[in-house]
Parts: C-alpha cells; sequence; structure tokens
C-alpha cells in the first residue's frame, strides 16, 4: 500500500478510499517524524510531500463513528486488475437516514485523488436518497478535472464520475444503515 501511494499515480486505487477514510501518511526522516493528512501528501503526478531523505513508514486510519459506512468503486476496462478509468470513494455517517457527515473522493479525474467539497455538502444533513445521491454526483462532476487518454475521454470521465460517486454514496449509506 505504502508504494502504491508513493507511487502518486492519479489512478491509485487505494488513495480515495484512504482519503475518504481521513487517513494520514506517517513520514519518517532526518528531522524525525510527521504526519501529514493523505490528500496533501499527494501533490501531482509521481509527486508527494516527501522530502530528500524521508520515507513513508506508516499510515494512521481514524476509526469510524457509529452508523459509518463506506465504499469504493472502480471503473475499469479490463476489471480489478487494470488502472481506473475513474475511481470514487464515499464515506458517511448517518443518523437514522440523515447524513451527519460524510466524504466523497473520486480518483483518475484530477493530477490528484479529488475531494469532493460540494458533493459532501448536497449530502450532509439531509436524508440520503438515489435523487440527493445523484445531485451529489453532478456536483463531484463538475468539480472533476480530467484529461482525455488512450483509456477514456475527459467526457466519458466526467459523465463516470457522476455516476460512480452517486453509486458509492448509496453503496456507503446502506452500508452505515447495515450497522
Amino acid at each position: 500500500m505504502g508504494g502504491n501511494l508513493c507511487n502518486a499515480a492519479p489512478s491509485a486505487d487505494t488513495a480515495p478510499p484512504l482519503i475518504a477514510l481521513s487517513a494520514s501518511a506517517l513520514i519518517f526522516g532526518p528531522g524525525g517524524e510527521r504526519v501529514v493528512p493523505l490528500e496533501e501528501f499527494l501533490i501531482g503526478p509521481g509527486t508527494t510531500a516527501l522530502r530528500p531523505g524521508e520515507i513513508l513508514v506508516g499510515l494512521r486510519v481514524p476509526s469510524l463513528p457509529p452508523g459509518s459506512g463506506g465504499a469504493y468503486i472502480k471503473l475499469s476496462p479490463r476489471g480489478s486488475m487494470d488502472l481506473a478509468i475513474v475511481g470514487g470513494a464515499a464515506v458517511v455517517t448517518l443518523a437514522g437516514e440523515v447524513c451527519l457527515d460524510c466524504r466523497v473522493v473520486v480518483g483518475a479525474v484530477a493530477p490528484t485523488p479529488l475531494r469532493c467539497i460540494d458533493a459532501e455538502a448536497v449530502l450532509r444533513g439531509n436524508p440520503i436518497t438515489p435523487e440527493l445521491a445523484d445531485r451529489a454526483g453532478e456536483a463531484a462532476s463538475a468539480q472533476s478535472r480530467p484529461i482525455s487518454d488512450v483509456r477514456a475521454s475527459a467526457e466519458y470521465r466526467k459523465e463516470m464520475v457522476r455516476v460512480i460517486a452517486k453509486r458509492a454514496v448509496l453503496q456507503a449509506a446502506e452500508r452505515a444503515q447495515a450497522r
């Protein structure tokens, strides 16, 4: 997992769910130990917050509060072993059906995994329904900055962000209700 994160590929599968879980990178080097939120650790394609002489020695993932659930969904051309065209993670905390807190993160649609603050704002304080999850997916899509490459066009990726963010939110809410 550490190697996957230190590679800092925009399509990495581990980064979106770890960012959605509020994970932090534990770094050790000549200056001692430091802790960096994972969303600040990944700076750009192939670039991390590691300084010369530092290494990633671990990850800190906080426990989820009661009533929480999460999901990660990946769209790839040939299955789970292939690079993501789009990946989406969601973690929601519910009181009944109402979203108390949430984090929505998409990957492979920006230089780093992208926390979708606008999508989170749509969800927070409201019952999670398919219609609301679709609005959150639209907000995530609007925030994404995909490129076209050999795997998919930017337009296709933007549409898939909408779909995958919606599905991840609904799956996370379903898992939260089951806890």
